[in-house]
């Protein structure tokens, strides 16, 4: 639904489908730019992109050409800087990696609530599993089995293979015990 504040031009060409006569009709202006309104998504860029000087930021080019197109699950959010926003620019980011982009086609994820660099704990699932804690290296996308995968290092060794969200949990600090002594 257009404000009142909206620009309109008049349509000329426009064809009238119940009477078939050429009318007029009014249409948004194409000279002003809508605001970019983006939630905090998260997805994927599977496909490469011969083009990606039309959509990346151009400081932002080098990184990107290293890491996309990729697993790597991303989370996008608008930019914090008001001009980029109004250039069509968003932000994603992969850990403390960031680069800025225009919209483009990428496959969304819905999140599992883990994040780069989260502290966890391995579940062992009634001795299926070594339990332990480690921390989230990687997040990818497995296309074949249409799931979320995370990589994991604990005592600065990779994990060799990579977990499911159910074989995992965030790892929380136990607050020590404090016994009070009472004077009787």
């Amino acid at each position: 639904m257009e404000s009142p504040d909206t620009p309109i031009r008049l349509d000329p060409d426009f064809l009238d489908r119940n009477s078939g006569e050429n009318s007029m009709r009014l249409i948004s202006s194409f000279d002003t730019k809508p605001a970019l309104k983006l939630q905090t998504k998260h997805g994927v860029f599977l496909w490469g992109s011969d083009q990606l000087s039309k959509w990346v930021h151009p400081d932002d080019l080098e990184l990107a050409s290293q890491i996309i197109p990729g697993y790597r699950i991303f989370r996008r959010e608008p930019s914090p800087v008001q001009e980029e926003r109004d250039n069509g620019y968003a932000e994603i980011f992969y850990g403390d990696q960031s680069i800025r982009i225009r919209p483009i086609v990428w496959l969304e994820i819905t999140p599992e609530g883990f994040t780069i660099g989260d502290r966890i704990e391995v579940l062992s699932e009634q001795g299926k599993r070594q339990p332990g804690l480690a921390t989230i290296k990687e997040i990818c996308w497995n296309r074949y089995q249409q799931q979320i995968e995370y990589t994991l290092i604990g005592n600065e060794l990779v994990f060799r293979r990579v977990y499911s969200c159910d074989e995992l949990r965030h790892a929380t600090k136990l607050n020590s015990h404090r016994t009070a002594i009472v004077n009787s």
